[in-house]
């Protein structure tokens, strides 16, 4: 097959057309040769004899005309995204039209660029929610710049983790929550999940032990009833009262005010409601809702002869505390790391040989914003989820270049 872009050239070579003008001609002579190619061929002349024909109606006179005419009425070239007054929007869509001409013409590239645009919109959209859940998004609480995290700076340590907080063990709570002049309020927290049938099949609960502070040092108060208090958790406590979220209070009992005073089944033990939090509190995991709290006293009960309290080497649960005024973390930190060696010497587990014990006694405390909640995958993910929006603008970047290159 000819190259019809190369005769089309070559007829109107001799003519002057403007740079800016010259492919939208050359594209239009090119379709007429071949439309003209192919008539002739159809009529039964031979490839060589219908290509000499058309060469010979190139270089005729008649031609030449109809190309001067061609090029003295053909409409100057087309800034995309102006017109003669300037305005943008009133042109919006002559581009489009045009982009679709263009397109049409690069259709492989064209279906590239546009696959990758739609995939970063999309990457950039669903990198921006995950930043915001673990990252950005801060706690439904008051004063959530003050809130602090204890953690236990360590080169690893002997024992078990039954929950996804880690940080401490209740020996290590029982020292440190008393302790610290930095803090207003120390609180434990830990998750578990619990079976709310009685031997059916009634589902799980979402559920938390909370020290008698929690709610206290987050702020937080019921809609209904009441939350824990420092005098709802004490050793020997047994099976005490529940708070229950609000979203739970809704799906399991309706919103009623009767709730209050009713009893929940947890793992088979009864507990009775005391209170309901509000509905934009949520727990202190990000990504994760609780849907029942209960006192650390209780635990004992809960899990009998297995009962995480009672072992100075089961690591189940986290601290989270309220700065005082005047305190920022990298002072709360550094009184933390001088109480340290006493807390720490005097909840040595008795079952550690001379190299863990050594290990053991050179943990040290830390304060961390809190802010935004707890959660695992942070420190885990949080660097390489900020370079996932470099990479997903460069793929926009790649397909914007790919299309103004074709189409513009």
């Amino acid at each position: 097959m000819p190259n019809w872009n190369a005769e089309a050239k070559a007829a109107i070579a001799r003519l002057e057309v403007e740079p800016g003008r010259e492919g939208s001609i050359v594209e239009e002579i090119a379709q007429h040769l071949e439309d003209r190619y192919n008539e002739l061929r159809s009529g039964g002349l031979s490839e060589p004899d219908a290509l000499q024909v058309v060469r010979e109606e190139c270089s005729g006179t008649q031609l030449e005309q109809e190309l001067r005419s061609l090029v003295k009425q053909a409409p100057p070239a087309i800034t995309p995204g102006r017109d003669e007054q300037g305005s943008f929007l009133a042109v919006v869509g002559k581009d489009l039209r045009i982009a679709a001409r263009l397109l049409g013409a690069t259709p492989g590239f064209a279906l590239i660029a546009i696959l990758l645009l739609a995939l970063g919109v999309g990457a950039n959209a669903a990198i921006f929610e995950m930043i915001d859940a673990v990252i950005l998004r801060t706690l439904a609480v008051p004063d959530q710049q003050s809130l602090a995290s204890v953690s236990v700076i360590h080169e690893g340590r002997i024992g078990s983790s039954v929950a996804r907080q880690k940080e401490l063990s209740s020996a290590i709570w029982e020292q440190l929550k008393d302790r610290p002049q930095a803090f207003s309020n120390l609180a434990a927290w830990s998750t578990e999940r619990f079976d709310l049938g009685n031997g059916g099949k009634a589902g799980y609960a979402d559920g938390m032990w909370v020290s008698g502070t929690f709610f206290e040092t987050l702020g937080i108060k019921a809609v209904l009833g009441r939350v824990f208090v420092r005098t709802d958790d004490y050793k020997g406590c047994g099976i005490q009262g529940a708070v229950v979220s609000y979203e739970f209070w809704q799906s399991q009992y309706g919103g009623r005010s009767d709730a209050i005073g009713s009893r929940v089944s947890l793992d088979r033990h009864p507990f009775q409601i005391i209170g309901v939090t509000p509905p934009a509190f949520s727990g202190l995991e990000v990504g994760r809702k609780f849907d029942v709290a209960l006192p650390l006293c209780s635990e004992p009960v809960a899990h009998a002869e297995g009962a995480w309290t009672n072992s100075p080497t089961t690591w189940w649960l986290a601290v989270v505390g309220r700065l005082r005024p005047g305190w920022g973390f990298r002072r709360a930190s550094a009184e933390l790391s001088s109480i340290s060696p006493g807390i720490f010497a005097a909840t040595l587990p008795p079952n550690y040989d001379a190299v863990a014990a050594k290990s053991y006694l050179r943990f040290k405390f830390r304060a961390e914003p809190a802010a935004s909640g707890s959660s695992p995958l942070r420190k885990q993910f949080a660097q390489p989820l900020y370079w996932l929006p470099e990479i997903s603008g460069l793929v926009l970047l790649i397909a914007w270049s790919i299309l103004r290159t074709f189409c513009w």
